[in-house]
């Protein structure tokens, strides 16, 4: 009996225009909340010269480049929320897509990957990510949380892929802090998934994960310290209480 196997670059082509197409009705929203602080009134996101040379240096370089991204949308398009709608379609899109790609790699079956990939693109849970612009950030760092994962996954296969996930742990650090997880996901998916491996690249292994977790940690902090000011705020005036509320989320 003959079965049709589509080829895999159909099934992410397919995956692309559901993804997209379930949020296109987004782009024709406009400025919410946030955005008006974040884009509107936000001098230095509206040239791109000062925000280069003040902004993009290794004391707040988390978070910098889902700025410049706004930078350069406002530098070509101005104050026109089509086209940030639009970076956040595209970058769920290409989350889809490497989702797929990951998957494959871990199971190397089709069909798995394409009904996971499938179902992470529907999930209503996204909603906010996607189509309020000022929540595009999560999306936009899951492209690179992705993409290192798919790279460490790889590196078993020889040294090319530890580049690629140290230069996609550097751009996830970049885009926000989702970064600060991967070191832990390295760390199970080493324990329980890793097979076996050339010693030579198990001592890179064990020179590249520490010198990742540190630069998690590291860039945690100065996230905190120097990014979420208003965290520091909301204990000093909530104090205790506020905790509660955050272990009974967690809970949740």
């Amino acid at each position: 009996m003959y079965s049709y196997k589509p080829p895999q670059y159909l099934l992410i082509l397919l995956l692309g225009l559901v993804s997209f197409a379930i949020y296109s009705n987004s782009l024709q929203g406009e400025f919410l909340i946030d955005d008006y602080q974040a884009i509107l009134r936000n001098p230095r996101l509206h040239s791109p010269q000062p925000y280069l040379k003040k902004e993009l240096n290794l004391g707040i370089g988390w978070g910098a480049l889902w700025d410049l991204s706004h930078v350069l949308i406002w530098r070509f398009w101005g104050p026109r929320s089509f086209y940030y709608h639009l970076f956040n379609v595209l970058a769920h899109v290409a989350c889809v897509a490497l989702l797929f790609v990951l998957c494959q790699s871990l199971f190397s079956n089709p069909a798995l990957s394409f009904l996971t990939s499938l179902i992470f693109a529907l999930h209503p849970i996204h909603t906010e990510a996607i189509s309020w612009i000022s929540g595009g950030h999560y999306a936009f760092s899951a492209v690179f949380f992705i993409a290192t994962l798919w790279a460490y996954v790889k590196s078993g296969q020889g040294i090319f892929y530890f580049l690629l996930t140290a230069l996609f742990f550097a751009l996830c650090v970049a885009s926000g802090n989702a970064a600060v997880p991967l070191p832990i996901v390295f760390i199970i998916y080493d324990l329980f998934f890793r097979e076996k491996e050339p010693p030579r690249l198990r001592r890179l292994r064990l020179i590249i994960l520490p010198a990742i977790i540190l630069t998690a940690f590291l860039g945690a902090g100065v996230f905190f310290a120097r990014r979420n000011k208003f965290i520091h705020t909301i204990f000093y005036f909530r104090g205790a209480s506020y905790l509660v509320v955050i272990t009974k989320a967690i809970g949740y």
